[in-house]
């Protein structure tokens, strides 16, 4: 999907350049060439997969963060389709797709039993990760929430605006709660910030005690709410002894 996304937005700058693509009618009221197509597929996979989820009981919690995910694109996806409104708009949205190959990239390595945090392997794909999560994910969707607020003025009477800022607020919140969930379960206990989880996976078990490792063991001890290692034996901490400190037992989400 991510490459079908990529192959329309590159066709349209080639052709429109960068203030044609991105203005206000082009983005509610036109429809890019194969853009309707990709979101049928798009919503036809979450129809299936939340089914799925649904039948075999494939989530955890009460509130589901992936089943809640599904549930508001649904929603906004069928009635763009039904209305043909807002279709290149929901196209942008899924450019966080790119960091979805990471997310399942984690949980098959997961699933095969590779969670040796020294391993080159793991920390690029945590570093890709974290990345692609900031870039195509956080940040596409804070710029389109920006976009859809600063053009309100612009949007007919409908339920076309509310429904566009209801289904971005609940992509952010959950965004959000993603975050928490890779800084939680991978490196940082409590929350730590990406900056500091980044430096925790740059540097390794015998790299020694470097003023930035010093600055991320004080970081995660003080926010680590388990209280279960002091300063010095956390700056020594491998992510696999993270993990297993905090209990992490991988996450299912977007």
């Amino acid at each position: 999907m991510f490459t079908k996304v990529v192959f329309i937005l590159v066709k349209q700058l080639s052709s429109n350049g960068i203030d044609e693509v991105f203005e206000h009618s082009q983005l509610v009221y036109a429809t890019w060439p194969w853009a309707y197509s990709a979101l049928c597929v798009s919503s036809g996979y979450f129809a299936y997969d939340q089914l799925d989820m649904l039948i075999y009981g494939l989530y955890s919690g009460w509130i589901p963060s992936i089943l809640l995910h599904h549930f508001i694109l649904l929603g906004c996806f069928t009635l763009a389709l039904y209305r043909n409104v807002t279709i290149n708009y929901l196209i942008l949205t899924l450019i966080c797709e790119l960091h979805s190959i990471f997310l399942h990239v984690r949980k098959i390595r997961r699933m095969a039993g590779l969670r040796d945090g020294n391993s080159k392997f793991v920390k690029i794909e945590w570093f890709l990760n974290i990345c692609t999560f900031l870039l195509a994910r956080l940040l596409s969707h804070v710029l389109i929430t920006a976009k859809l607020v600063k053009d309100a003025s612009k949007f007919e009477k409908g339920i076309e605006l509310p429904l566009a800022l209801f289904g971005m607020a609940g992509m952010n919140l959950l965004n959000v709660f993603l975050a928490s969930i890779l800084s939680d379960r991978e490196m940082m206990v409590g929350g730590g910030t990406v900056v500091l989880t980044i430096l925790m996976l740059l540097v390794g078990r015998n790299s020694g005690m470097a003023e930035g490792t010093r600055v991320c063991s004080m970081q995660w001890k003080k926010q680590n709410s388990y209280g279960i290692y002091d300063m010095e034996i956390a700056s020594m901490l491998s992510i696999n002894d993270m993990e297993i400190a905090t209990g992490d037992r991988g996450f299912d989400t977007m």
